[in-house]
Formats: C-alpha cells, structure tokens, sequence
C-alpha cells in the first residue's frame, strides 16, 4: 500500500513539473517580452542593448527601453550595430520610450561595407525609432571607400524608409567622408518628425547637422539643429541638411557652418544644395568660408538646382548673425525682424510655432514660454472664403496677402475695387499659387474690376504671374500695362504661367510687357486647361514657345 502512495506521488509531481515547463517561454531574451506590440521586448541594460544586433531574426519585432543606459563599455566597433545593409535591415519598431542611451562610442579605422549608426540601415515602411534620446554619442569612420556611399549618422546610418519622431542627440560629435548627419546620415522615403541634433558634424560631401542627405521622397517636419558644422575639403554642407531633394518643413537651424579647409561649394544655414520643397524654415547661425575657393554660400540655402524647380516658401534667414546678405532661396530680415510675429504671419494656419519676445520662433513641442503664431488670413480680410462668403479684396495690401496664405489658396475670394499694385516692384507682390506642388485650386472672381500696373522682376523663377500655377477657377478680371521680367523663369504669362487644368473666363491683358525664356504668353504662359472669351495686347519675348495671349496651348 506505501509502494502505491509513493508511485502516485512521484507521478504527481512529474506530472506538475511538465505543467511548469510548457507554462514557461521557449527562451528568455533580453529583458522580457515576446517581441510584439502588445508585449514588445524589453531592454534594461547595456548588454540588452548589445545582444539585439547579435539576433538578425529580431530586426523585425518590438522593442522598449525600460532604463536610461550607458554604452561606454563598448568602443571601437564593439557595439553590434543594429541593422546593416538592405538584405539585413532593421524593419522592427524601437520604443526609447522617453530614456537616453548614453556614450555610444563608435570608432572605426578600417574599411567597411555597412552604413554606420546606433541603427545602421531602416526599411519598412512600418519601421519606427520614437522617443529617445542620444547623450554624447561619438561616431568616427576615417576611411574613404571609393566603391560606396555608406551613409553615417549618430541614431540611424541610412533611413530608406520607416519613420523617426522625438528623437535627438545632446552634445557628441559625428565625422566621416559621405552623407554625414548629427541624428542621421541619409534618407530616402522615411519620415522625419520632431528631432533634433546639438552636436558637431564633420565630412567630405553631404553633411548636415541633423541629415546629411535628403532624398527624392524624404521628409523632414518639425525638426531642429544646433550644432556647430565644420567640413574639411566637401561640397553640400548646411546647418539642418547638407543636401536636399525632399521636402522639409517647419524647422530651424541655428549652428554655425564653415568649411575649415582647401576648396568646397555649397554652404548654408540651412541647407547646402536644395533641389526639393523647403517650407515655413529658417536659419540664424553664421555661415563662413573658412577656406579658399569657396562657391556657393548663402544664409538659408547655399545652392539650387539649375534644372529642377525647387520651391522655398515663406522662409527666412538672419542676415545679421548669419554675415551672409544673399541666398539661393528665402528672404533675409534683421535680427529683430527675426524676432516679430508679424514676420511670420504666413505660419499661422497650424498650431506648430510659438514665439517669445527677443527671441526666435520655437517649435511648440520644445515647451517653450511664448504665444503661438496664430494669424490666419482673415485677420486682415473680410470673409471666410467659403462659397457663400467670399475673401473680399478691396486694397493693394489685402490683394498681397493672399500669396502669403498657401494653405488658403483653395478658398473664394472676390475683387470689390479696382486695384493700383505700383508700390509692389521687384519680388514684392507674393505670387498666388507658386508652383507644381502649390497650385491655385480655388475662384477668384474679378467681378469685372481692373489690377492696374502688376510688375515682378526675377532672374531665374519659374511660373510666373499674378498667379503662378493655377488649377482652380479666375474669372472677370482685367489687367492693365503689367510687366513681368522673368529673366530665365519658364511658364511666365502676366495673369497665369500655368494653366494646370484650371479655367479662365472673361478675363484680358492690355498693354502688357512679358519676357521669359520658354513657355512665355501676354496673358498665360503654358495652357494645359479651358480659356474662355480672354484677349491680351502688348509685347511678349522669350527663347521657345512665346505666343500672344498664350505662350503654348496644350489643351483647348
């Protein structure tokens, strides 16, 4: 009967013990979790932090940091990068969740074939770095590979895609030869949003304090840059972005850029090259040579595209502190110009900017002290340009803000009085509809009224007229001796450069003057859309495609 009991217990407790087993995890990694949203995997230590470049399979799961940590055990290239090339990239989600990870060292004397940054190489458009922090990091690559451009950066070598928000870097330094950013070194269809850089950013070609390299499809929003930027002998170097080809869009820059030594093009105080959008941005950090033969500087925008059509919109530079007068793009204002809301008017229609006095408008994620930027263009128009409820225009003043309101560009306006625009010479008047990507789409009804004396005067802008790019509906309106110098600029009319599928009725040009290079028209420079009953009179000029009221008629 004890041999019984005995037998039963002992099969009891075998019984409970392979409960336990099958109840436990098939493997416990770093400091918890399974890897999902819901349960990512948890990291509480440096050794954590490590042991995820050491599991390939894992780059495609969640992560979050659950401590402030210190990688300074890790130097030279002891750290396991963290995705590394387009085969083995980071696809996964990183939550920082509000902690820092300190003295990420890393130093690398020889040759390598891998872009280079806590995160090396990001793709997926799911993939996502957020909130974390970066206190000193150091990341150094000497050496020049001549077969490849590996991008280098502090957070993320190379974002081919996915998302970074609310992250930075305070203090550290990054150095290397191409695309070379303070947070990161490329990007080419990622998104870009509420970052920011402080530290010191050294290269050859590309560089940037918060990107190096911008690409076609790369988005920069809400983003700040801090640090100084000093390059050796290099081409492309600007405070936010070192070249350009995407978009960005409300951010500053406030670092100093200098090419320390030998020959190099391209610096500003923003961004060196641009070749894409740069909207409702600034600068105020000083721009110097610092070496011979230096081409190329600006206070905001260094260079742009002579064959593509870069847009920078409502931008601005402090042409006091940045000793820089020109720029291949933006506006320059004094230093206490910089530091009035009513310089700013035109980045009111969202809650993203506030301002303080004696100071520069932050953005409204750094918990700054100060009111926000708020006007919208009914402040100074009466109407809500509804349908029923039109934008009225009565003065030369109101006419010339809408130009300044593109978020507006899609509402009802109505001329109530006939309009003199003599004061406004040169770039004055602020062109309605600027570009490809910023059409016209809304009505303007002239309601039979005059715009007397309209004159711009540019070396090498593209669209333009009253308005540049139209997509919506102009109506009933008269223009009387305008006179558009473009120089250069294509699509030039003295009502319209580019008819984009829009419409345009009853409306004329006497005595016009208009000279451009291609497409160039009295009335309209390159038609794609409907004219109905419109005449022009007067002298047209250019090198291709020059008509009378129109310059080339696509669509009839």
């Amino acid at each position: 009967m004890k041999e019984v009991i005995t037998s039963r217990i002992l099969r009891i407790i075998l019984l409970m013990t392979a409960v336990c087993f099958v109840s436990l995890p098939a493997e416990a990694k770093y400091g918890g979790g399974r890897g999902t949203a819901e349960n990512p995997y948890l990291i509480y230590t440096a050794e954590q932090m490590n042991a995820i470049g050491l599991h390939k399979e894992d780059w495609d799961k969640h992560f979050k940091l659950m401590a402030d940590i210190d990688l300074s055990a890790y130097t030279g290239t002891s750290f396991n990068i963290i995705g590394i090339r387009y085969l083995d990239a980071f696809r996964g989600v990183f939550d920082g969740n509000g902690h820092t990870i300190s003295n990420f060292i890393y130093i690398n004397n020889t040759e390598t074939d891998y872009d280079i940054g806590l995160f090396g190489f990001i793709d997926e458009s799911n993939a996502e770095i957020k909130d974390l922090g970066l206190i000193d990091p150091n990341v150094n690559t000497t050496i020049e590979l001549e077969c490849c451009d590996f991008a280098i950066g502090s957070l993320v070598g190379y974002l081919r895609d996915g998302t970074i928000s609310g992250c930075h870097t305070d203090g550290g330094s990054v150095l290397g030869f191409e695309s070379i950013g303070g947070l990161i070194g490329a990007n080419s269809h990622g998104t870009i949003t509420n970052c920011c850089a402080t530290g010191e950013v050294w290269g050859k070609d590309n560089v940037g304090g918060l990107v190096g390299k911008n690409n076609y499809s790369g988005k920069i929003t809400g983003c700040y840059s801090l640090g100084s930027l000093i390059r050796p002998v290099s081409t492309d170097g600007g405070g936010l972005v070192g070249h350009n080809r995407g978009s960005i869009t409300n951010c500053y820059s406030t670092g100093s850029v200098s090419a320390a030594g030998g020959e190099g093009d391209d610096l500003g105080g923003l961004v060196g090259a641009n070749w894409g959008a740069i909207t409702n941005c600034y600068s105020v950090g000083n721009v110097t040579e610092g070496a011979t033969n230096i081409t190329n500087v600006g206070g905001l925008v260094g260079r742009k595209s002579e064959y593509d059509s870069p847009s920078v919109m409502y931008c601005f530079w402090d042409t006091e502190t940045s000793g820089q007068s020109t720029s291949a793009g933006g506006t320059g204002k004094t230093t206490a110009e910089m530091q009035m809301a009513s310089t700013f008017i035109s980045w009111g229609c969202d809650p993203v900017w506030t301002i303080n006095r004696y100071d520069y408008p932050r953005l409204w994620w750094e918990n700054r002290s100060g009111r926000n930027i708020s006007a919208r263009l009914s402040d100074f128009i009466t109407g809500s340009g509804e349908p029923n409820d039109p934008y009225l225009i009565y003065t030369p003043e109101q006419l010339n803000k809408i130009g300044l309101f593109c978020r507006e560009w899609d509402k009802n306006f109505k001329l109530m009085e006939d309009i003199d625009l003599a004061d406004c010479t040169g770039t004055a008047f602020n062109i309605i509809g600027i570009d490809w990507d910023n059409p016209f789409t809304g009505v303007f009804d002239g309601n039979g009224h005059k715009i007397s004396n309209f004159s711009y005067s540019s070396t090498d802008k593209d669209y333009i007229g009253l308005f540049g790019n139209v997509s919506g509906l102009i109506r009933d309106l008269g223009l009387i001796a305008p006179n558009i110098d473009a120089g250069t600029g294509d699509k030039v009319g003295s009502l319209v450069g580019h008819l984009n599928g829009g419409t345009i009725i009853n409306c004329y040009a006497e005595d016009s003057s208009v000279t451009g290079t291609w497409w160039v028209g009295k009335l309209v420079g390159f038609d794609e859309g409907t004219m109905t009953n419109c005449y022009a009179t007067g002298s047209v000029s250019g090198d291709n495609q020059v008509g009378g009221p129109v310059g080339v008629l696509t669509k009839k």
